[in-house]
């Protein structure tokens, strides 16, 4: 994981964005064994840094990514929180769960969090979207420990387009 960030940190540079990365429980290359994994944290930064960077409500907030990745018995639990503007009302569903095939973005297909999605559902787990309470995103992963680890030629082909 510290290679998505390693990648990613001009783009975060450049609108003035810290990533934070905060491993727990297992060593790093346990964590990037999934190709597919990989490229779905890489989207969900990628579609942080953006929100913050075009953030026009006059918050004066933190400009902050968090990536924690950390063990929790057979799971891997992925999470990325942002202090952007959270996101759009309009994209959830009336039940409140997320309406994937949607997008805010000027340029956006509103393809790139419907296909993590799909990703991390062939992997066996779940991918959960929110706003948090104190502003700003919070998508959280968990996927079976095992699919991470064995899958590894299938998701070498399996590649996530990014949202842009």
């Amino acid at each position: 994981m510290r290679t998505v960030v390693g990648m990613l940190q001009p783009l975060a540079d450049a609108a003035d964005v810290t990533i934070e990365l905060t491993m727990r429980g297992l060593d790093e290359h346990v964590a990037c064994t999934s190709r597919s994994i990989v490229r779905v944290v890489d989207n969900l930064i990628r579609n942080s840094i953006e929100a913050i960077a075009q953030r026009a409500d006059g918050v004066d907030a933190p400009r902050h990514v968090t990536l924690a990745v950390e063990r929790s018995g057979a799971s891997l639990r992925i999470a990325v929180t942002d202090t952007g503007p959270g996101f759009s009302p309009t994209l959830f569903n009336l039940d409140g769960s997320f309406q994937f095939g949607r997008t805010t973005k000027p340029a956006g297909q509103g393809i790139g969090l419907s296909l993590c999605d799909d990703v991390v559902r062939r992997l066996g787990g779940t991918l959960q979207l929110t706003n948090r309470n104190e502003g700003g995103a919070a998508v959280t992963i968990e996927v079976p420990l095992s699919a991470v680890q064995h899958r590894r030629r299938r998701d070498d082909v399996n590649a996530v387009a990014h949202d842009e």
